[in-house]
């Protein structure tokens, strides 16, 4: 097993409060983001850092969603760079 820092509680805050500087509104709850951009639904981020991957799932609430989404691949790979990131 391979060191994720995505495992430590204080680097998935770190994770969270990126977020919300960047302007999403974001619950987060253990490996589990529900991210939501101007009041509405973007996405869920699910952490699984001991196999040192991230699934994020879009809903389609928002069009266009592009952006946002790149964006929050890029605060991820703030965090931890070497995680292997799924967008469904």
């Amino acid at each position: 097993m391979k060191f994720n820092s995505l495992m430590l509680v204080p680097n998935r805050l770190k994770l969270l409060y990126l977020l919300r500087n960047s302007g999403f509104e974001v619950r987060m709850h253990a490996y589990e983001y529900l991210v939501a951009y101007n009041s509405r639904f973007l996405c869920l981020i699910l952490l699984f850092p001991l196999d040192n991957k991230a699934t994020i799932k879009v809903f389609d609430w928002i069009p266009d969603n592009s952006l946002l989404i790149n964006k929050i691949v890029s605060i991820i790979k703030k965090v931890e760079k070497d995680v292997a990131i799924e967008i469904k």
